[in-house]
């Protein structure tokens, strides 16, 4: 009986959920890419990552790990003003053979009052969140133009964003 309750216990022990002492989430920024336009405006594209300083237990290892993102579309005027940016956030699961989506949202900050959202939205399917943005820029009152943009995030099966 010793015997039984003793490998139980050894059991209990090695697949505990320990806390560890650096339980906070830090987040590294990249810059992806840069696209410039013909009026000489541009956008810079950044991908934000958070990683957890957390330490997992060998039983949270054993069934998958999170990973949260984000990527940025950051428009300026040929000027280099700021003018908008457009942000899609999301979530995703993975454990070393998949990766899945399990959250998608998108927020759109307006520096210049002159642009305004015409639509927002974001979806997720597979390992891949979406966003479609477009936004509006008024002169005078009137709508003179729009530009739309996708942004996607995707996660691999070892936690990889892209």
């Amino acid at each position: 009986m010793n015997r039984i309750l003793g490998f139980l216990l050894a059991f209990v022990l090695l697949f505990a959920v320990v806390p560890s002492n650096s339980a906070y989430a830090e987040r590294e920024s990249a810059l992806i890419e840069t696209i410039y336009y013909q009026d000489g405006s541009y956008a810079v594209i950044t991908l934000t990552e958070e990683r957890s300083a957390e330490k997992e237990s060998t039983f949270a290892r054993a069934f998958s790990y999170i990973r949260n993102g984000s990527k940025t579309y950051t428009y300026y005027n040929s000027s280099g003003v700021t003018e908008w940016s457009a942000t899609l956030n999301a979530s995703f699961t993975y454990d070393g053979s998949t990766a899945t989506c399990t959250a998608a949202n998108c927020q759109v900050t307006i520096y210049n009052n002159a642009w305004y959202v015409v639509s927002n939205s974001s979806s997720y399917s597979g390992n891949t969140a979406t966003a479609n943005v477009t936004m509006g820029y008024r002169l005078l009152g009137n709508t003179v133009g729009t530009k739309s943009i996708t942004i996607t995030l995707s996660c691999d099966a070892n936690g990889n964003l892209s």
